[in-house]
């Protein structure tokens, strides 16, 4: 809590080697090792989840209520009060933006959201601003994607296991929904098949 860079987290934590680990700083996660590599981690920054949850993000966002999301938004809140970062990193890595935030009419810290294609420069500032010594060029030069992630088949199965689980909680805690969402993909699924069938007429005529 008393480090000076945040790293405001919306990862599935499900994907880890080892999936009953409570760790948020896992290497074996792909977001987590990403971080590792460009320098950051819980020796020099507080990693924190935007919702704290076993869950996939999609499943997140396709059955969480507002009820539940309000729910552990107040707990990242509470973090977000009690620690002493100055610098926080949010979002998807999508863009970037800069705000300064300002409780009681006072600078509380930076916060950095959404990187895209200059996540370099934007690490680096919050690096600097931070006082961490971060790896230079990371996303231009060392950024290998395809390399995490990679889980040995014992935890593939694990996972796969979890994810059947999930998926059967989610059917009952949310049988309406998940009907919904059901029937959905089966229209997406057969929309793709004529469509298909369509061009491949075309071509054939």
């Amino acid at each position: 809590m008393d480090s000076t860079v945040a790293c405001h987290l919306h990862n599935s934590t499900f994907y880890v080697k080892d999936p009953e680990s409570q760790e948020t700083d896992n290497d074996s996660n792909p977001s987590i090792r990403q971080l590792h590599q460009a320098g950051f981690s819980s020796k020099n920054c507080l990693f924190f989840d935007d919702i704290c949850r076993r869950d996939r993000t999609k499943d997140v966002e396709a059955f969480y209520t507002e009820e539940l999301i309000c729910t552990h938004r107040e707990f990242t809140l509470s973090v977000r009060k009690a620690m002493s970062a100055k610098v926080e990193l949010w979002g998807e890595y999508e863009g970037v933006e800069l705000f300064l935030e300002i409780e009681n009419r006072t600078a509380v810290r930076f916060i950095l959201k959404k990187f895209g294609r200059n996540q370099d420069l934007h690490l680096s500032v919050a690096g600097k601003l931070g006082g961490i010594e971060i790896t230079p060029n990371f996303y231009e030069s060392k950024h290998l994607p395809h390399h995490y992630g990679q889980f040995d088949n014992a935890s593939n199965h694990v996972v796969k296991r979890l994810e059947k689980e999930a998926d059967d909680q989610l059917r009952a805690a949310f049988p309406e929904q998940y009907k919904k969402i059901e029937a959905g993909a089966r229209a997406l699924a057969e929309k793709v098949k004529i469509e298909a069938q369509q061009t491949l007429c075309q071509l054939s005529g």
